[in-house]
């Protein structure tokens, strides 16, 4: 019986992508520092701030076994350093990694290749930034300093493109040294995600 389920896998992704156009869209009138477009600006940081979450669940969510034996763990708990140290305790390398397809003479079909490490998350990474963001959700004392509207616009900026850089063709393991998919996805929200299973010879 099969243990993993690439169905779950695609409809995060799905989601993901989604809420990557919906950044878009929001960001879209953000031309200059004004107050009209902050709220724009924190409408685009959520999206990354739920990817990040996303991206934290894709891998255990698509592994019926090893989900169920952890779901009231993971149930009860929302904060995501906790999420993400539960994770890797299931699965080590759940994080995806970013590969490029590579055209050669003859080919029909392009074999893969890993992306350099910018291509690339870590743990320590994705909470840094799921945090910075988180500290952005509340409304500003008027006392305070006002965070600087332009730099949080060219971070967030990166951070999507960076997104899209990894995840556009990307490898995940599901099941540890056992089972991981090969996940191809455009930026485009409407176009179909094609998941490919791999099982490690032993």
């Amino acid at each position: 019986m099969q243990q993993h389920d690439p169905g779950r896998y695609k409809k995060c992704m799905h989601e993901l992508k989604h809420r990557i156009a919906i950044f878009d869209s929001a960001m879209a009138p953000f031309r200059k520092q004004n107050e009209l477009a902050v709220p724009n600006l924190e409408l685009a940081l959520l999206q990354l701030r739920k990817c990040y979450e996303l991206i934290a669940f894709a891998s255990i969510s698509a592994n019926q076994k090893q989900y169920s034996l952890n779901r009231k763990r993971f149930e009860k708990d929302w904060r995501i350093a906790e999420i993400v140290k539960n994770v890797e305790k299931i699965n080590p390398r759940f994080l995806p990694v970013g590969v490029r397809r590579i055209i050669t003479d003859g080919d029909t079909e392009a074999p893969h290749e890993l992306l350099p490490n910018g291509f690339s998350i870590t743990s320590k990474e994705l909470l840094s930034w799921h945090g910075r963001i988180g500290e952005l959700m509340h409304a500003s004392n008027p006392y305070s300093s006002k965070p600087q509207y332009l730099k949080l616009h060219g971070w967030a900026c990166e951070r999507r493109d960076h997104l899209i850089g990894l995840l556009s063709n990307h490898t995940t393991v599901i099941e540890f040294e056992r089972i991981f998919y090969l996940c191809s996805m455009e930026v485009h929200p409407e176009l179909e995600i094609q998941v490919s299973i791999f099982e490690i010879a032993e």
